[in-house]
């Protein structure tokens, strides 16, 4: 089967794409990179790619990626290890060089992060979901217990390196 390498959202574990997987379950291969432990998108998106290294150059590969890993996905593509036949990003992803107001937002976040992790993703959950999300409380109390179960350190990587990302325009042109 056709390997699919699904990248997580900010704080998001990979049973963020469980709707997707159940879809994709009898048509491919899916595989998730891991989003918990690296500094940069660099590093994220090298180890994105190790998740490929056992498939043949031969098999067409695609990836997808949700909020922060559409910006690994992009940096994937930045570093080209094999071919990919098709990429999709998918909800606020942005090739575009990050503004200094968005960097600014990124560090006051982890700063909040460090004092009330909870509260913080509490708001987040409740305030950046769409309102259609927000209307089943079950998948808000689902996407919140993901986002505690990653931590605060975790959290604060993530922020940090989304602030650090780089632009990446050209890939898309």
């Amino acid at each position: 089967m056709t390997p699919r390498l699904l990248i997580p959202g900010i704080l998001n574990t990979p049973n963020i794409w469980g709707e997707v997987v159940e879809r994709l379950r009898n048509h491919a291969e899916v595989r998730f990179a891991r989003v918990d432990s690296q500094d940069s998108i660099e590093q994220l998106a090298r180890d994105a790619w190790r998740e490929l290294d056992d498939v043949s150059m031969h098999l067409p590969v695609f990836v997808g990626g949700f909020s922060l890993g559409g910006y690994v996905a992009l940096a994937m593509l930045a570093r080209l290890r094999r071919p990919i036949s098709g990429v999709a990003l998918i909800s606020s992803t942005s090739a575009r060089s990050i503004s200094p107001a968005k960097q600014a937002s990124h560090a006051r976040a982890a700063t909040l992060i460090e004092h009330d992790y909870a509260g913080f993703f509490d708001s987040v959950a409740r305030t950046g979901t769409h309102p259609d999300y927000c209307a089943y409380p079950e998948r808000v109390a689902s996407l919140l217990s993901m986002m505690l179960q990653m931590g605060p350190g975790t959290a604060i990587r993530q922020n940090r390196a989304i602030a650090q990302r780089s632009e990446r325009l050209a890939l898309l042109a």
